[in-house]
């Protein structure tokens, strides 16, 4: 008894937060600022920048902006990317086109702890990884 016990423990803290398909009620919740990073390769360099997103708008169209630090030689340059198309697709994601190329997928995550979206992020041809947390 005391080991399926164990068992049931060990199964719920490896358990995972389930991915939510964005509906237009999830939208007053995404409203706000978000902080993370964004990880991208390109050529043999896998870059990480800090990013912050501010979403404006809680109905669709999703208006709002993106600032992404770049770090180089010289220091981090903060490059800002307004939006106000965002969209959910069919699958649930929210999709963010930006200026130069730039997209993102993003999937929602809704924990007790902490609100996260999750998703792809594309630089021309390159794909990298976005993680951004509620602040």
């Amino acid at each position: 008894m005391i080991a399926l016990l164990a068992v049931f423990f060990l199964l719920g803290a490896c358990a995972t937060v389930p991915v939510k398909p964005i509906a237009s009620s999830d939208l007053p919740v995404l409203k706000g600022k978000w902080e993370g990073t964004r990880e991208l390769v390109l050529g043999f360099l896998r870059t990480f920048a800090f990013t912050e997103m501010e979403i404006f708008s809680d109905t669709l169209p999703v208006k709002g902006k993106v600032v992404i630090y770049i770090q180089d030689y010289s220091g981090t340059e903060p490059r800002t990317y307004p939006f106000d198309d965002g969209q959910v697709d069919q699958t649930g994601k929210l999709i963010i086109d930006l200026a130069e190329n730039n997209r993102m997928e993003l999937s929602f995550y809704s924990g007790e702890a902490k609100k996260t979206l999750y998703g792809s992020f594309y630089h021309g041809r390159q794909t990298g990884k976005i993680v951004l947390h509620k602040k």
